[in-house]
């Protein structure tokens, strides 16, 4: 038996799926990188700083940046489908407020002009404690590196209501599309066909 082809078509019931489950997909992803943040985090459980060689905490910062640019392209304009904070089920103030902070920590530290508040460098002139003598400068940097515990917990739950919904709005909107293409009873996990994985598989 030959292998079954895959071809691309155009269709707006698919176009509507694709961008639930890319939303779904970058959700996903911040979510994951969230766990894996308070994971590595659960010792320090403050809004840490780092030397700039420190790998370990660098890795903590370039998680917990990446798990804003996935949440917050979610909310993105200029696509087909975009998230609205308010419409998610069950979001209450606190959430809100979460996105508000995350949205403002994006705009303000990781995107555009870096505040004072969350960076800075400090030059210490270094004396002798009794004889007062000055023995030289030290200079220390301060970054933040990610949110303390108990904001990256309401950050955590807050990703994971926002998952939750698209994963419905995206289950729905693919059985929309399996129904017109396999009849009125068809539903989207029955009729999902996995390929493997060939060289000349669509990318787009």
């Amino acid at each position: 038996m030959k292998r079954p082809i895959a071809y691309k078509f155009h269709d707006s019931d698919k176009a509507d799926a694709e961008a639930w489950f890319l939303l779904q997909s970058n959700l996903d992803a911040a979510h994951k990188s969230i766990i894996e943040v308070i994971e590595i985090n659960k010792h320090l459980d403050f809004k840490s700083v780092r030397p700039p060689d420190d790998l370990s905490v660098i890795h903590i910062e370039a998680l917990f940046v990446y798990a804003v640019t996935m949440y917050l392209r979610s909310f993105a304009t200029g696509k087909r489908l975009r998230l609205r904070i308010e419409e998610v089920p069950r979001i209450s103030k606190t959430d809100l407020n979460t996105h508000e902070n995350i949205r403002g920590l994006r705009n303000k530290h990781f995107a555009h002009a870096v505040s004072d508040e969350h960076e800075g460098a400090h030059i210490y002139l270094i004396v002798g404690r009794e004889t007062k003598q000055k023995l030289g400068f030290d200079c220390y940097t301060s970054h933040l590196v990610c949110e303390g515990m108990p904001e990256l917990r309401r950050f955590e739950r807050l990703v994971l209501k926002v998952l939750k919904h698209v994963q419905i709005m995206g289950r729905l909107s693919a059985d929309k599309l399996s129904r017109k293409f396999f009849g009125p009873a068809a539903k989207w996990t029955s009729c999902q066909y996995r390929l493997p994985l060939p060289k000349n598989r669509p990318t787009s």
